[in-house]
């Protein structure tokens, strides 16, 4: 048995710690070519991308499916997460919940979907137009317009979006000295909640 995932049934709550195993057992049948790892604090399951994973809480535990919305599930089999735009979830209370073949067949429907379309590729989010007061700011203070500049784009579009997204005028100058406060002392926005 993977060391790790020893370790975490070992250190699961007794009651749950059955229902860790059948699962376990179920998804290395269903789909034996996957790669086992603790991901996220507990077992997971990767191909292409992850699969599927574990997750034992005191009185319940979880089998994610981490592209669930694409997975077939005629037998309506996922129970929790049905909102999500990606991830569905089955939850269990009891090894009475644990049901051997709808679950297989989840698991390999889950192996297939990531096997045919692997790890979504992300879309690029097009560049935010830096708000004129901010852009203004930042050509009277170089020091701040360097650090700027060398930000990732999604934190200067935090930035942007911050100041750009004020409706008064008396809150966009508030915002506009706090950020360039900020970025003269070389901190990104909400780096005071790291």
């Amino acid at each position: 048995m993977h060391a790790e995932i020893e370790r975490y049934l070992k250190e699961t709550n007794a009651a749950m710690r059955p229902i860790c195993e059948k699962l376990r057992e179920i998804v290395l049948k269903a789909a034996p070519h996957l790669e086992e790892g603790i991901r996220w604090g507990g077992p997971s399951y990767k191909g292409k991308g992850v699969v599927c994973g574990i997750g034992a809480f005191q009185k319940h535990v979880n089998l994610f499916f981490f592209r669930g919305a694409q997975v077939p599930d005629p037998g309506g089999v996922f129970n929790h997460g049905l909102d999500n735009a990606t991830s569905r979830n089955v939850q269990f209370f009891s090894m009475e919940d644990v049901k051997v073949k709808p679950l297989t067949t989840l698991v390999k429907a889950a192996a297939k979907v990531d096997a045919e379309g692997g790890a979504k590729a992300r879309t690029k989010r097009p560049d935010l137009p830096v708000p004129v007061v901010l852009a203004e700011a930042l050509r009277g203070d170089p020091r701040a317009k360097k650090f700027f500049d060398s930000l990732s784009p999604s934190a200067r579009r935090d930035y942007c979006e911050w100041i750009g997204s004020a409706k008064q005028e008396v809150t966009m100058q508030r915002r506009l000295e706090k950020a360039m406060t900020r970025l003269g002392e070389g901190r990104k926005l909400g780096d005071e909640y790291v």
